[in-house]
C-alpha cells in the first residue's frame, strides 16, 4: 500500500510541473485578489466621491464673486420694490377708505402698473432669495468652508 503523504506530495508535484497550484492555495489566492480589487474600487469611488462634490471647485473665484453679489444685489433690489409697491397700494387703498385724494397719475401709476405687478414681483423676490440660499449652502457644504485643526 502506498503511503497517503506521498500521494499528496506527487499530487503537489505534478501540479507544480505544470504551473499550477493547489486548490487551496488557489481559493485564497483568488479571494485575496478580489478583496484587493474591491478595496481598489471603493477607494476610486470615494476619490470621484470627494472630487465631484464641490462644484465651487470647477466656477473660477471672481465669478463666484459676482454670482454671489448679483444675488445679493437682486434681493435688496426686490425686497425694497416690494415694500415700495406695499406701501403705494396701502396709500392708495387709504384713499377709498378715508375718502382723500391724492394726485390722478399716482393713483392710475398705482392701478395700472403697480397691482398688477405687485404678486410677480413677490414671485421674483422669493426667487432671488431661493437662490441665494441654495448657493450659500452649497457654499457652506464645500470642503474649503469646513472647520478643520
Amino acid at each position: 500500500m502506498t503511503d497517503p503523504a506521498s500521494i499528496s506530495e506527487r499530487q503537489d508535484k505534478i501540479l507544480t510541473d505544470l504551473g499550477l497550484e493547489k486548490p487551496a492555495e488557489s481559493s485564497n489566492k483568488n479571494l485575496k485578489e478580489r478583496i484587493a480589487e474591491e478595496k481598489r474600487l471603493i477607494a476610486i469611488e470615494e476619490k470621484e466621491l470627494n472630487r465631484g462634490g464641490n462644484i465651487l471647485r470647477k466656477i473660477p473665484a471672481p465669478l463666484l464673486v459676482l454670482i454671489d453679489r448679483f444675488l445679493k444685489g437682486g434681493l435688496a433690489l426686490t425686497t425694497v420694490a416690494f415694500v415700495a409697491a406695499g406701501i403705494s397700494i396701502c396709500v392708495e387703498a387709504a384713499t377709498v377708505a378715508f375718502e382723500f385724494d391724492i394726485p390722478a397719475e399716482w393713483d392710475e401709476f398705482i392701478v395700472q402698473t403697480i397691482e398688477p405687478n405687485f404678486t410677480p414681483l413677490l414671485g421674483i423676490l422669493l426667487l432671488f432669495s431661493v437662490s441665494l440660499g441654495i448657493f450659500t449652502t452649497i457654499q457652506l457644504g464645500s470642503d474649503e468652508a469646513t472647520y478643520k485643526e
